[in-house]
Formats: structure tokens, sequence, C-alpha cells
């Protein structure tokens, strides 16, 4: 990486260079232009250097480094704790980069914000611990050098034996302190940690049988980490008062809801415009555990939050958890996710006065944390979801709770479901923007759960990708420290999770261009038609004003919609039909169109005889629906139903057909 002063790159490099460079972001070193050499046809130029008291994650980060220069430039980069040799360095970690500064400093980029520089001849990638140094590294390769990880198997790494970059000046603090992709395929830790989520699900951790047993130091360990299992992460208020213990003597401590539930038809969460839940006529308590299981809408899913009793006891099985779980980091006293909450003459007091429901709640995970907090020093996470979606009068969480709104439903304008369609600073999401920014005024660390794709059925398109941007700048804007992204379908699932987590380390970059880099990356020659697929879908919604709700069907898929989609996608088949492996990434992507025409297939018939346009597939349903089988396995995606398997590929028949998609 050595440059000598008043000199410029040789000819023979420049040359080398501009023949070679497979990625637009590797530096073209122009005959006028200077640069910093890390390699020259196949021999590295630069030593990596850490520092002697470097942390594991630093390490890792130098190693990391040079095994994918070593891909790129097929050089062998030497990685010391002592003297470079020659003049050229690149130094990993704070520590290290004070070789060349000694002034230098992370102190004011909190625990993962990094630091790409040159200076001199040294190139300095840092960051805060533990994974600052990581993100610094990662965040080099990727968009100094043209690295891409699409996912935890497939990934782009430019080749060119000479590689050179100029000046760079890049410090950067991620926004949102927690960054969430809730799908299987993001769980994995090396492909967590270079496109730097850092959520709950993903597996920064070493598994050896027991979840949670130690922390994976070499990627930073999990920074958010939940009681024991899963059961202990979100609706803990049957884990910590759970009926089959509690309820034969107190029934008190559940939910008190009204006897008829008639009123509630078409209402499901029993939450009237201000905030309050309804309460028409007797109120009733569960007597058995029964009686839970066949209630209608999961009226007792709550506890009496009034209830002192109730509270000394969830405190006192809190403290035995926490003790049991020494690598938890932080606590959950969540509501679970049912419908009523308890309408006693104390808890509704609570309510009026507050002007929320809310208020009981806050006032509850308050009084649990402040007794908490002198037996631990984790933070406590609460939900503000369906009862409790609007913020409270009077009450403030606590600076020890971290409070998580979630994007469901919407009560207050008289609709149940907010519009996916468009982003959430749109009016027909007043009520949820509204209640934010309620909840923003008052919580010293405010979350944002975001529902990414359809729940059911998981694979009908769900054209929401156009939002993300908007709406991960809105919350950023409002003060939101961490965003959780559930994700369940299947549907353009390497897309979603790779776009979600740039745009959740910075959601100030251009979504559009991101999905543009992904689509002609992973896809190849066939990525043009699928981003002109992506627009026929996400402008086919936009027109039809459809709200595009988290359970909806294809109801704004005209059959001219699912037949342009399918042109877009027959043309991204043929691009790459040489090539087996982009031709699976197609067929993956083709599965959604598919699935929306065996859906309806009558329907999109007859639409067709009516439009004039041809019809784009085989006639024979039976035909189609058997691919479709096939190749919804070979993407790991289970066809069940109450035939059998047999049955459904000799005589499929598409009403008895779901679709299974494993969580884990």
């Amino acid at each position: 990486m050595r440059r000598v002063p008043g000199s410029k790159p040789t000819e023979r490099l420049v040359r080398h260079i501009a023949r070679t460079a497979g990625a637009a972001a590797i530096c073209l070193a122009l005959p006028n232009a200077w640069a910093l050499i890390l390699a020259e046809e196949g021999t590295a130029r630069a030593d990596i250097v850490v520092a002697a008291d470097a942390i594991e994650s630093e390490r890792h980060a130098a190693t990391e480094l040079a095994a994918f220069l070593r891909r790129m430039a097929g050089a062998e980069f030497r990685i010391t704790s002592g003297k470079a040799r020659g003049a050229g360095r690149i130094l990993v970690g704070e520590g290290a980069a004070r070789r060349a500064d000694p002034t230098f400093s992370v102190s004011d980029l909190g625990e993962e914000g990094v630091v790409v520089r040159t200076l001199g001849d040294d190139l300095i990638l840092a960051g805060g611990r533990p994974r600052g140094t990581l993100y610094a590294v990662y965040t080099f390769l990727e968009e100094t050098l043209g690295c891409r990880w699409w996912t935890p198997t497939e990934s782009t790494i430019p080749r060119s034996s000479s590689i050179a970059v100029d000046a760079l000046d890049v410090s950067f603090v991620p926004p949102f302190e927690y960054r969430e992709a809730l799908y299987p395929e993001a769980a994995d830790a090396d492909f967590s940690v270079r496109n730097k989520l850092n959520g709950h699900s993903h597996r920064l951790f070493v598994d050896n049988g027991l979840r949670n047993a130690r922390e994976d130091a070499k990627r930073g360990g999990r920074k958010f980490a939940f009681h024991k299992t899963d059961k202990w992460s979100w609706g803990t208020f049957w884990t910590l008062i759970p009926p089959e213990i509690y309820l034969p003597e107190h029934p008190e401590w559940f939910a008190e809801v009204p006897a008829d539930q008639s009123y509630m038809d078409g209402v499901h969460y029993g939450s009237g415009a201000d905030g309050i839940p309804t309460m028409i006529g007797k109120g009733i308590r569960p007597q058995s555990r029964a009686e839970l299981n066949d209630a209608p809408f999961w009226p007792y899913s709550s506890l009496c939050l009034s209830n002192e009793g109730m509270r000394r006891e969830f405190v006192r099985n809190s403290k035995l958890a926490i003790v049991q779980s020494p690598i938890a980091s932080w606590f959950s006293v969540t509501q679970l996710d049912g419908v009523n909450c308890c309408r006693c003459d104390g808890c509704m007091a609570i309510a009026r006065e507050e002007g929320a429901y809310s208020g009981a709640m806050i006032r509850f995970v308050n009084a649990v944390a402040e007794e908490l907090e002198t037996f631990t020093g984790m933070p406590f996470v609460t939900e503000a979801y369906h009862y409790t979606r609007k913020p409270p009068r009077l009450s403030k969480p606590r600076d020890s709770v971290i409070v998580v709104m979630l994007t469901a439903y919407d009560f207050i304008d008289g609709d149940r479901f907010l519009a996916y369609s468009m982003p959430f600073t749109d009016e027909r999401n007043a009520g949820f923007r509204d209640d934010l920014a309620g909840w923003a005024k008052i919580c010293k660390r405010l979350y944002v759960w975001y529902y990414m794709d359809n729940h059911a059925p998981p694979l009908i398109p769900f054209p929401n990708l156009r939002n993300w941007g908007p709406d991960l700048k809105f919350f950023a804007s409002r003060g939101v420290k961490g965003v959780y992204g559930e994700g369940h379908a299947k549907e353009l699932v390497e897309l979603r999770a790779w776009l979600w987590s740039k745009l959740l380390w910075n959601p100030n970059a251009d979504a559009r261009n991101l999905a543009e880099i992904f689509c002609r990356g992973y896809y190849g020659a066939a990525g043009q038609h699928v981003l002109a697929y992506l627009d026929c879908i996400h402008d086919a919604v936009e027109k039809s004003g459809y709200r595009l709700p988290i359970g909806h069907g294809h109801e704004y898929l005209s059959f001219q919609t699912l037949a342009e989609s399918w042109a877009h996608l027959a043309m991204a088949e043929s691009a790459v039909r040489d090539d087996p492996q982009l031709l699976a990434r197609v067929h993956s992507v083709q599965l959604p169109v598919t699935y929306s025409f065996l859906m309806s297939w009558e329907r999109y018939q007859e639409e067709a005889g009516v439009s004039g346009i041809a019809w784009p597939l085989s006639r024979d349903k039976n035909a189609v629906l058997r691919g479709f089988v096939a190749a919804a396995e070979r993407n790991g995606i289970g066809v069940i139903g109450p035939q059998s398997k047999r049955e459904q590929v000799e005589n499929p028949r598409l009403s008895d057909v779901v679709i299974s998609i494993p969580m884990r």
C-alpha cells in the first residue's frame, strides 16, 4: 500500500486494475488519480496490523479481512501485532489505529459505530466494542471493494489480482441500536454480522446443545438475549404467572372480561377509538384452564394488572428466572398475543385516568422494573400492541423500560388493519403515526416491531418494499432506537432479508438502488427482469388503492397484472436458462405468481377470456400444481393438506392445500 509522495501509480498497475477489477466499487486508478495499493498482480503490498491487546472480535475482523482480500487478489496478507514490513499498513481496531494517530479514539462511536479512513500510507478500520471494528472491516469490503453477502451460502466476491483505493474518510454511527430480521435465512452468525444484524434471533452465540450457552466472542456475542428459551421472549405473562399453577387458587389474578362476547364480532380487539376497551354487561373470570383454551377470541389472555398480589408473585418469579439465566441481557414483561385485557373496576379506573389502557400496562411494568432494578442491571422490554397501542396520558416508562410498538392493526380510525401498501406517514395510517409520535415523546428507548411480509397465505406477492425506506427514515427521525423485523414468508426472502439489513444499518440509503444492486448481483442477467416484475406488482397495488393488510389475499392482483408479471419472469428465466444456479433463483421468484394463479384459477381464466390477453401458463391446472409443488419443496416450502402427498401430486385439490414454512 506504499505510496511515494509526488509519484503516481505505475502505468502497468493502472492498466491491470482497469482490466481486471470486477466491481465498480474497486477504485479504478486512472492516470491522474492517487491510489493506496493493497495488492499488485497477486502480491500483497500491505500488512494487517492488530494491537497486542485486541479483543477477540477485532482479531476475527483482521482474519476476515485477510481471507476476503486473499479471495479477491490471490495474495497472502500478513497479520501482525508487531512492526509491519515496509510502509503499508491496514490498521484494524482502535489500538492499532493509534500507531498512525496517537490521538485516535472511537469514544464517540458508541458500541457499533465505524471509521474507515486513509491516513498517509495507512488505512484505518476501527470502531466501537465489541462489534464496531468488525463492522468497519465489512463496510470497507462491501462499500469500497464491492463484496456482497447475499445469503448465508451465496456471495459475490470480486476478483482482481491488483487492488487500489482512493482516499477514504468515513465515520458512521447506526441510528438503530437493535436490528432484527426474523427470517431463518438471516439467523446464520456470519450472515448476521457481515450484514450488521444484531437482534435476539441472530445466532451470535455458540450452540453446544444448550441455547444461549456461550457467547460467540469472535462475532461480538449477543447484545440482546432473553432468558432461556423463546417462551421467555415475547408474551411472558403466562410464562411468569402460568395458569396451570395459579388459576385454581387465584382466578382474581387473571383478566375479567365481558360474559357476552357477541358485541366483539368484527371488532376482535375490543378497544374503542379512545384506546379504552369496551365493557358491556357482566364481567367474568376464568375458573379453569379448559376455559382459557375454549373461550372465543382468547378472551382471558391477559392478567389483572391492578392486582397487587399478582404483581408481587410476578416479581418473585422474575427474580428466580433472572438468576437461572446469567447470559440474558434484557427481560420481557409482555402481554400475550391475544385479544382481551382485564376490565375489572381497578384496571378500567386506571385506563380512564390515563386516557388509554396502556396506562395500566405501563404502571404495572414500571412497578415490576422498579423492584428489579436493584436486583439486575438489565433493561425491561414491554409492548404497545392491540389494546395497549395508544400511549398513556400521565404515566411514562421508566428509563430502564424499552417499549416495542407493533405495526399491527389500527383501532383508532375504525379499520382493524394498517395499510401496508403505503408508508406509515400516509394519512391512511394516521392512527399509527400519531401513536408512535406519542410514545416517542415519553420513551427513552422506543423500538418498533415491523411486519415485513404477508402472514397468510405466505406466498402471495406482498408489494411493500417501496415503503421500507420511507418507514425506516420516519422511525429514525422520531428517535426510534431499534427495529424488530418479523418475517415469515418465502416470497423474495433472499431479497427481503438482505435489503432489510442494509436499510436497518442506514435508513437514509437509497432503497431502490439497493434493490437494483441485489437483483443484478444475485439474479445476474435475469436481474433487470426481476426488477421489472417488482415494479409491476408495486404499481398494481398503488393503482388499486388496496390497503394490503398483513393477512391479505390476492384481491388487487388482476389477470392483467399476473400476466404481465409472468411475462417479466419468463424473460428472466430465458436470460439465465444456461446457468442452473441462477435459473433456480428465478424459479423461486416465480413461485408467488404461480401460487396466485392456482388460488383463483377459474377467476383468472374468465378474466383472460374477457381481456383478450393470452393465458401465460399451461391450461392443465394439475400439471401446473404438480410443478409448483416440486419447485416449492426445492425451496424448502412444504405443501401439506388433508390429502396424502401422493394424492396431492396425482389428483391435487388446491382448496385443500396450505403452505407450511418452517420457522427454524
